[in-house]
């Protein structure tokens, strides 16, 4: 990377880079490039997979009956609009 793509970096992410700084990270920046590069070589039609996919999640079994908890979370609630619990607007 040139030392202009490092500023225009720094200039989308809004941050300011002294001299230094700018060439540490466009030697940092060529090391990543080149590793992706290295990756991007890799033959990995001959990998095959080893493991099995499956979903992780629980089986839902014993479901509470609904509203069992409603009196405890309103009662606990601050601010209550029949059996709502009313928070503040957020944008």
């Amino acid at each position: 990377m040139e030392l202009k793509d490092i500023e225009n970096l720094a200039n989308l992410c809004r941050i300011q880079l002294s001299d230094e700084e700018k060439k540490s990270l466009g030697q940092d920046l060529n090391h990543i490039l080149k590793y992706i590069e290295e990756i991007s070589e890799a033959k990995i039609e001959e990998v095959e997979a080893s493991y099995i996919l499956k979903n992780a999640l629980r089986e839902d079994k014993n479901p509470h009956l609904p509203g069992a908890y409603t009196d405890v979370l309103l009662a606990e609630s601050q601010s209550v609009r029949g059996n709502l619990i009313k928070v503040k607007k957020v944008l």
